[in-house]
């Protein structure tokens, strides 16, 4: 009995050692690897100063082409993210701060995005690797996140968990791309989208925006404390969408947001309902450009 107790012994040791290790390894990786995530890029990023950060959703990060600001001579990245809510936009705001990232103005999308409360698990996932990070830790620990003590204190449970997501092929193109200028960092945040014509209704008519959204709220306030000029923003859906009475809302409940969902309307300028296309952005960014950065106007 003694010798299988000890061999038990041994075993949970081993298995103990070996998650601790991998813990550190995937974390290192991530930690000083190619930033293939917007949340990684934030956490690297020290000290910088950009006259122009975007932040939203897929409707930030398909629709603000950074090379129409960049060609005005203009400091700018699309930290807009595929699937992201206000919350996710929130905590990688406070990290950019963390890290005494200087912004001037501070472009947020909003729209279907103030509906509720909604997080996004897979953006919230890629802040995971980074957990021990006393922001995003505090942050999370606020949420009641289920099995958030699972993630911080057991070693390498996260990455099993979501292994999909933040395990072991996510850490090989890391270090794939270990020395190389990621796509993420070549477009300066921006993912363009090709083609046109795809799923162009949505359907808005029954949706409502929150009078106050917290997340929103607390955004404005951060923004407002760091002195960066806050440029809140709808950007275009298409025509079959059934959204005037939606936006009308948002008008009502929110007026320092500025209505630009109307700026496009053309379908050829659309992927789908929900996104323009490569052309589309960049006809609704030289507008963007014009309407608050043109220092002429």
């Amino acid at each position: 009995m003694r010798k299988f107790l000890n061999y038990i012994g041994v075993v949970f040791l081993l298995t103990i050692g070996i998650a601790y290790t991998l813990d550190v390894l995937y974390t290192g990786i991530y930690t000083y690897g190619a930033a293939r995530t917007k949340t990684t890029l934030a956490l690297q990023e020290k000290e910088k100063e950009f006259d122009v950060v975007f932040l939203g959703s897929s409707r930030a990060n398909n629709h603000f082409d950074t090379a129409v600001f960049e060609e005005n001579d203009l400091k700018v990245y699309n930290f807009g993210m595929s699937g992201a809510q206000l919350e996710e936009n929130l905590l990688l705001l406070k990290l950019l701060i963390a890290n005494k990232t200087k912004i001037h103005t501070l472009v947020l999308q909003v729209d279907t995005n103030l509906i509720d409360t909604y997080i996004s698990e897979g953006t919230r996932v890629s802040f995971y690797p980074f957990i021990d990070e006393d922001i995003i830790s505090s942050y999370y620990e606020n949420k009641q996140i289920n099995e958030f003590d699972y993630f911080k204190y057991v070693p390498f449970y996260r990455y099993m968990k979501y292994d999909s997501r933040i395990g072991f092929r996510e850490t090989a193109l890391i270090m794939a791309k270990f020395h190389q200028k990621t796509l993420n960092e070549a477009n300066l945040g921006f993912s363009p989208l090709l083609g046109m014509g795809k799923n162009m209704s949505y359907n808005l008519a029954n949706a409502k925006p929150l009078q106050k959204h917290p997340y929103y709220e607390e955004i404005k306030q951060i923004c407002a404390k760091e002195n960066i000029r806050f440029v809140p923003v709808t950007t275009p859906i298409c025509e079959n969408s059934s959204s005037n009475n939606f936006f009308k809302k948002i008008r009502a409940y929110y007026p320092e947001i500025k209505e630009l969902s109307f700026l496009v309307t053309d379908d050829k300028y659309f992927e789908s309902c929900g996104h323009m296309n490569v052309e589309g952005a960049q006809f609704f960014s030289e507008q963007v450009y014009e309407m608050f950065f043109n220092k002429q106007n």
